[in-house]
């Protein structure tokens, strides 16, 4: 299911089969495309405009910004790839967190370009009625989406046209510490981290666990991990012989930096990982106070 749902590295599409091939009113169609067939799938018309459309068979594929088969919203692709990433390691997996790394980093470019004065005003200056509604001032949504963001009751700094994060409604969820989910899941699904859910017991001391062996902060030798095949022949060719490092990691308020080797090397080559000698692929792992 997940080479199914992959289309390019770091993007999954959410259906493997498109809604409208079961049956197109279990999508509700947009209010704003008004121009409908009775069975309720949308005509192609330069007047209609919206999101979740779906056409009729023999129509061509692209719909505005989102269709049955993909998502295009930032936040959708994010949850996507970080779900996928915590299902466990697979060998295109550093290509996708690369791959969306780089989108989003082209992605704050392109926002800094236009800081920079690569756009002198808003895309859409002559039609703000476009926009998503304005949260009224004072309000529960707008206390509510400043709590989240740690701002002031000014709202925060504006951008260059004035408006502020809490402004608009579901604009306020966007760049919150939960879209970047997907960089500790990867972390997560690649080496089956898992972290302490409350303190060690008295005279015990802070630890995760890597593969279900348990890797104790400040220990002076690495604990050496026998990974399962499943895993190994899983592991992503990237990451063969090569050291993952997850920095900032907060145990109990305290900043660790996890950092484990692989011996794992990529198949058909016999190095360390897979030598004549036949050594089990392995994980040096070593967890350190910052």
């Amino acid at each position: 299911m997940r080479d199914a749902a992959r289309n390019e590295s770091g993007r999954f599409r959410t259906n493997i089969f498109p809604l409208e091939s079961v049956n197109v009113s279990l999508w509700r169609p947009s209010s704003r495309w008004l121009n409908r067939t009775a069975a309720g799938f949308a005509r192609r018309d330069a007047g209609s405009g919206g999101d979740w459309q779906i056409f009729p068979d023999g129509s061509p594929l692209d719909g505005y910004g989102q269709w049955g088969l993909t998502e295009e919203n930032g936040g959708i692709i994010m949850s996507t790839t970080t779900f996928v990433f915590r299902a466990g390691v697979y060998p295109e997996m550093f290509a996708d967190f690369a791959g969306l790394v780089q989108a989003l980093t082209g992605a704050a470019d392109q926002l800094a370009r236009g800081a920079q004065g690569a756009a002198a005003s808003p895309l859409l200056a002559g039609h703000r009625g476009y926009l998503r509604s304005t949260i009224a001032a004072g309000s529960i949504p707008a206390l509510l989406c400043r709590n989240a963001r740690g701002l002031g009751p000014s709202g925060g700094p504006s951008d260059r046209w004035g408006d502020r994060w809490c402004d608009y409604y579901k604009s306020v969820s966007w760049n919150l510490p939960e879209a970047g989910a997907f960089a500790f899941a990867f972390v997560q699904g690649l080496l089956r981290l898992r972290l302490p859910l409350s303190s060690p017991p008295p005279g015990d001391t802070l630890s995760v666990t890597v593969y279900g062996a348990t890797i104790a902060a400040g220990e002076a030798t690495e604990v050496h991990i026998g990974l399962p095949s499943w895993a190994a022949s899983q592991w992503p060719p990237e990451l063969c012989l090569a050291t993952v490092s997850v920095m900032g990691l907060n145990l109990q308020g305290v900043s660790h930096t996890l950092t484990c080797a692989s011996n794992i090397t990529v198949p058909g080559d016999r190095g360390p990982g897979h030598s004549s000698a036949g050594s089990m692929p392995s994980l040096a792992c070593s967890l350190r106070p910052d």
